[in-house]
């Protein structure tokens, strides 16, 4: 508590800097997993999103195992940065072995499968202890919302990287091994940057005096929080809407608009508006509530998603869409995480214990279950209006292509921001009951 203010902001940063390692993997594969399936690997659409789908949803079941298995971990090196250590290996070399099946000349679906559930599967490892971190760094609910910015900070650097290296994903003669590279380097960074996030907690990584309840437990304490439940529905609104933009630009750039190099471009526009947007949201639910900051980012969002599928903007104007979209994408993850960590103190507060490390596999759960059905979605949508990989596209092909990256994520989107608004703990109602924990304790 007493830790100079220059140090404390280095050592949230240090602990943000994991988001780099975990996104540049996870952007990579939530971006072009699916086209690499089908342009790259083979697969038909549908088989690829059926692939998608399996290995999302063993990565959200694994989700909750590790998050049970960190609530009860006991060691002298702490209870989740273990995890951190151990998985963030491992998951980087899946990584690498799942983008090196083109380089390989694999075309088997069972095998690529297979990759995809490895990968997902060792992610999970890492992502819930370091995302239950954060409730170690800090408890007041203003320093998490200025934490949670930190870490969109270096997700959007990740995602920059992915964007930049878009092309690698497209046509091109070498691609297999640029790509291969590209991934190698990706991997070793991730490495890196999670083993100095797991050191910067340090000595906080320390278990909770309390004795975790058991799974059914933990699940009721956080199930009977209304505010824990709306944090799901909005969280898997956003897992299964946003989301499709990104994934569907790939084919919308190649195949609507003829112009691949619009992918890179609109990919890297996005990337820049979210640094701009993360500050700004992150004021705003400094400020005001947070609820209200995600809101109005769903909004944005949404509506840039709109004047992509009202005006197919191609060229130099797909760059200032795609920055008005990254600026309203900034703050909706960021803001997701940063009301969990208060959530935890909600049911903390009721008698619910602290279900640190399981409510944010659940809320991963959650998103990763949207995330996936929607891209199983998308394939089968793809297969349904005749899509074939490297042809031009019939016109019902290009309508569904269009519908997918545009239509259905602005909908979604303006659902997102009138559900965002049900969330009902504000900064004020926490800090009740931060002060009512802390004389409980006495």
């Amino acid at each position: 508590m007493g830790m100079p203010m220059r140090r404390r902001e280095a050592r949230y940063l240090a602990y943000a800097s994991g988001n780099f390692g975990k996104n540049v993997m996870w952007s990579a594969a939530d971006i072009t997993l699916l086209f690499m399936m089908t342009d790259l690997v083979g697969v038909a659409p549908s088989a690829a999103g059926l692939i998608f789908l399996i290995g999302l949803g063993f990565d959200a079941v694994l989700d909750l195992v590790v998050g049970w298995a960190a609530e009860r971990t006991r060691t002298r090196f702490g209870q989740f940065r273990p995890y951190l250590l151990i998985g963030a290996p491992l998951c980087a070399a899946a990584f690498v072995l799942l983008y090196s099946l083109p380089l390989l000349g694999v075309t088997d679906a069972a095998i690529v499968a297979t990759a995809v559930i490895l990968f997902r599967g060792l992610f999970a490892i890492a992502d819930i202890p370091h995302n239950a971190l954060i409730t170690r760094l800090t408890r007041d609910s203003r320093a998490r919302t200025r934490i949670a910015g930190y870490r969109m900070v270096f997700s959007s650097g990740a995602s920059l990287v992915i964007s930049l290296a878009s092309p690698l994903f497209l046509s091109g003669g070498d691609r297999a091994e640029s790509l291969f590279l590209f991934v190698l380097l990706a991997g070793t960074g991730a490495v890196v940057t999670l083993v100095i996030a797991a050191q910067a907690v340090g000595n906080a990584d320390r278990p909770a005096s309390t004795v975790p309840l058991p799974l059914r437990g933990q699940l009721t304490a956080i199930l009977a929080s209304a505010d824990a439940r709306m944090l799901l529905l909005i969280t898997v609104l956003t897992g299964l809407f946003p989301p499709l933009f990104a994934k569907t630009f790939l084919y919308f750039g190649q195949y609507v608009l003829g112009e691949p190099e619009t992918v890179r471009i609109c990919l890297t526009a996005m990337v820049i508006g979210q640094l701009i947007g993360i500050p700004f949201w992150s004021w705003l639910g400094t400020v005001t509530e947070k609820a209200w900051a995600l809101s109005a980012s769903h909004m944005v969002a949404a509506s840039g998603f709109l004047c992509v599928w009202l005006f197919e903007p191609g060229g130099i104007t797909i760059a200032a869409v795609g920055l008005w979209c990254g600026v309203g994408l900034g703050g909706l993850y960021m803001l997701i995480w940063a009301m969990a960590p208060d959530v935890v103190e909600q049911i903390e507060a009721g008698g619910g214990g602290r279900p640190e490390a399981m409510l944010f596999a659940l809320l991963i759960f959650a998103m990763k279950l949207a995330i996936s059905v929607g891209a199983l979605v998308l394939g089968l949508v793809l297969d349904g209006s005749g899509y074939r990989p490297g042809i031009v596209q019939p016109a019902g092909a290009r309508t569904a292509i269009a519908a997918m990256t545009a239509l259905v994520p602005s909908l979604g989107g303006f659902v997102c921001a009138v559900t965002a608004m049900r969330y009902r703990l504000s900064h004020a109602e926490h800090l009740r009951l931060t002060r009512k924990i802390e004389a409980d304790a006495k």
